[in-house]
């Protein structure tokens, strides 16, 4: 059936019978197609006055709110103003005019029918034409009114039965039918057989949905959209829910075939329950695509191979997320959070490709770029996990085989014990311990005290090498301690003690300030920004002073302008040496200063100008974040 040409069908007919009723999810795309597709397609018979009904609270409400339409479409017609407001102020206007000539004539109690709005369009009786155009009425959101929906179907009949208007009503049904009770559901179906002589069931061309949604896409990224279209027949099948429920649910049966009767028909009931649920949100999609460019650009830059199954959960993630099925459990870190996804979307949804902080900025809002950066980075090297070993220290235990933890798991003791672990992989091998005890997998004994000179010797590694330690790295919440035994608990305590050394961190960072700003100036600028400092030091000011008197003059000015962008707010950095800091920043503007005279000794009133830039710049440092004692 094509629908479109049903609901010009029935604005057509002559003295309808009654309303016709448009049944659909919400976010389906029925209003779009009532506000704009069928206006454009009938604009040369018909006029379309879309009624909203959504936070309406009574009869009289929904009176003044269609004839604020129908008169917005008389001045509309009539080429008062494009406007609304100044639309219906001239008809007001004009009318004055009018009626001060007939109000001799009037009843005393019509004399002030000129003092507004309200006064006028109750004057003035409702037309199911204007002009030569049929008026076609609009009720949508019919669901979510604050007045009964027997009520309203009654209002909406005035219009129909009294007024000869063609009626189109836009609903949710099942949402109407699930929300009253049951004298209620009598009472509605009673009215709406008087009301609307029949219901169309719309169902979207969802191939044309996501088609439109792309080609309408202005991303930032110029190889998205055709990474969209590349994969359009995903988001297609996704949007429409082009799943087998029937073999879910047997499949289902199967797994679960050792449960009692009883119980099994019980939660089968339940997810069939689910599955109805499943949503078709075209808002939901839209977010969803437009959202997941900010992940595409990650993976593309961290070369992952398979960005579009990446696509696919993401986009069936925030369509269940939106829709309000999301499992949160705080206790258990959301570990099942992803479950009703997997359920709905299974061959389109896959567990690892949603990391914990892409969870949290779907759910909550919060985009950590480092976060999700670093959590991608370490799927990446999952993925490339392909021994025991590798599966077993990469991988949460509920995500790994049987066979495989008994094949990996006294290998990787081997190197819990000789510190071969990073302190990530340590944290994983401290939550398995909990999932081993929780799902009753037997790991033989562990030592922890062996397994806290292993942490310490990886420590010892990392000091001695000098490495960098991470802006983002594994982490268990302090509200899911009592998960864990008093040993496990005290090793994940010797790592965050030694990641909570800010000395260590401070040192690493500074030094890799200085090899940076040596080796690799873009980087520089792309990396040191999201770094944490305690002090501006001396070594870090020379190396910036010989870039800066290095540089051309063309990189002069971007170098003092990121410098700024560094320290201006150098005051507010947490546990931040200001008195060495300060010190610095002295020194640096003394070598500028000394720079300069070279400049002007030199003739080079280009490069002078730059310095005498930065060392003013250095000075608005100072007076903005300086002490009193500097100042």
């Amino acid at each position: 059936m094509n629908i479109l040409e049903e609901l010009k069908f029935y604005c057509e007919t002559q003295n309808p019978v009654g309303a016709l009723m448009l049944s659909g999810e919400w976010g389906c795309g029925k209003t779009y197609l009532i506000e704009k597709t069928l206006p454009e397609d009938i604009v040369d018979t018909c006029i379309v006055l879309r009624v909203s009904l959504f936070g309406l609270g009574t009869v009289n409400e929904i009176q003044a709110e269609v004839k604020k339409k129908w008169f917005a479409a008389l001045s509309e017609e009539k080429g008062i103003s494009e406007d609304t407001t100044p639309k219906i102020k001239k008809v007001i206007e004009t009318s004055k005019g009018i009626l001060g000539t007939i109000k001799a004539f009037l009843p005393d109690d019509w004399q002030n029918i000129d003092r507004g709005l309200a006064s006028l369009i109750d004057l003035v009786p409702l037309q199911n034409t204007i002009g030569d155009k049929k008026v076609i009425l609009v009720f949508d959101d019919l669901e979510r009114s604050s007045i009964s929906t027997a009520e309203l179907l009654g209002s909406i009949n005035e219009y129909c039965e009294n007024q000869c208007f063609n009626i189109i009503i836009v609903a949710n049904e099942d949402k109407i039918l699930k929300t009253v009770h049951d004298k209620e559901q009598f009472s509605y179906k009673e009215i709406k057989e008087k009301v609307v002589q029949r219901v169309i069931h719309f169902t979207p061309d969802y191939d044309s949905v996501v088609k439109n949604i792309i080609k309408e896409l202005s991303p930032r990224n110029d190889k998205y959209k055709l990474f969209l279209e590349n994969n359009q027949s995903i988001l297609t099948a996704i949007l429409a829910g082009e799943i087998d429920d029937e073999l879910i649910i047997e499949s289902f049966k199967n797994d679960n075939r050792r449960l009692k009767q009883d119980e099994l028909k019980k939660e089968t009931e339940r997810l069939r329950n689910l599955l109805e649920q499943r949503p078709h949100n075209i808002r939901s999609l839209k977010c969803a695509i437009q959202d997941f460019e900010r992940i595409y650009t990650i993976l593309v830059e961290l070369q992952f191979e398979n960005c579009e199954i990446w696509l696919s959960s993401f986009v069936a993630y925030m369509m269940v997320s939106k829709a309000g099925l999301i499992i949160e459990s705080q206790r258990y870190n959301n570990l099942f959070s992803k479950l009703n996804v997997e359920k709905l979307y299974p061959g389109f949804f896959e567990t690892s490709c949603m990391v914990s902080g892409i969870e949290d900025w779907v759910c909550c809002g919060d985009w950590d770029e480092n976060r999700i950066r670093f959590e991608l980075s370490a799927e990446l090297n999952r993925s490339k996990a392909k021994l025991p070993i590798e599966i077993v220290k990469s991988y949460l235990l509920p995500e790994v085989d049987d066979s495989v933890i008994k094949d990996g798991y006294p290998e990787l003791l081997r190197q819990v014990y000789n510190g071969d672990l990073t302190l990530d992989e340590y944290v994983l091998f401290i939550e398995n311990s909990y999932y081993a005890r929780k799902y009753k997998v037997a790991l033989g004994t562990i030592e922890w005290s062996q397994v806290q000179n292993g942490i310490r010797l990886q420590m010892k590694r990392l000091i001695a090498d000098k490495r960098e330690i991470g802006y983002s790295y594994r982490m268990i919440s302090e509200k899911n301690k009592e998960l864990f035994t008093d040993e496990e608990w005290e090793s994940y305590c010797l790592i965050q003690k030694f990641r909570d050394n800010d000395v260590q961190i401070y040192e690493n960072n500074q030094r890799i300030y200085i090899e940076l700003l040596q080796t690799n100036i873009n980087k520089a600028y792309q990396e040191l920004g999201n770094k944490r400092y305690n002090a501006l030091t001396q070594e870090m000011v020379d190396v910036s002073f010989e870039i800066f008197k290095n540089s051309g003059n063309a990189n002069k000015n971007s170098f003092s302008m990121w410098f700024e962008g560094m320290w201006h707010r150098y005051k507010d950095m947490q546990d931040i040496n200001i008195e060495i800091t300060e010190k610095s920043l002295m020194d640096f503007k003394e070598k500028l200063s000394r720079l300069c005279d070279d400049y002007k000794k030199n003739d080079c009133p280009i490069a002078l100008m730059h310095t005498i830039k930065f060392i003013e710049i250095i000075k608005e440092i100072l007076l903005g974040n300086a002490t009193e004692e500097v100042v």
